[in-house]
């Protein structure tokens, strides 16, 4: 088999492992009335209305992945986007165990007192990235 095949067949293996996940995201995307478009290997869902948008605001939350599918309000940056990409990341690793893994790690998280978003590991994986992901970025000064 070539290499090109090989690739190819790495690339559907991830797609389908994390594809549970992907499938809620779609639903998710359809609740809000939000078309995804595809960026690279992600489909991102833009959305200013409907239940995700409700969902995110509600807690805070500015995006939300799941599996190849990114749900992001108008407050998401492109920090946010990095940050995103670590979950999809995550989600090929994990597969179907990946939401089930996420919630689990926050309780455990909160059994042992801390916050089950912030000292999440799953979280704190996504957040080096970002951090880093803005730091890296070149600065936008003005002229």
């Amino acid at each position: 088999m070539s290499h090109r095949g090989i690739y190819s067949l790495r690339t559907l293996s991830r797609y389908l492992w994390a594809g549970p996940n992907t499938v809620v995201g779609l639903a998710a995307a359809a609740a809000s009335v939000c078309l995804p478009r595809v960026r690279g290997s992600v489909a991102l869902c833009h959305t200013d209305r409907g239940l995700a948008h409700w969902f995110l605001t509600k807690r805070g939350y500015c995006a939300i992945t799941l599996g190849h599918l990114i749900i992001m309000t108008p407050q998401a940056s492109e920090g946010t986007l990095s940050h995103e990409l670590i979950h999809v990341r995550q989600a090929e690793r994990w597969g179907p165990l990946f939401l089930p893994a996420y919630l689990v790690a926050g309780a455990l998280t909160r059994m042992r007192g801390k916050d089950p978003y912030w000292d999440n590991p799953f979280e704190m994986e996504a957040l080096r990235h970002q951090h880093k992901a803005e730091t890296d970025a070149p600065s936008q000064a003005s002229s």
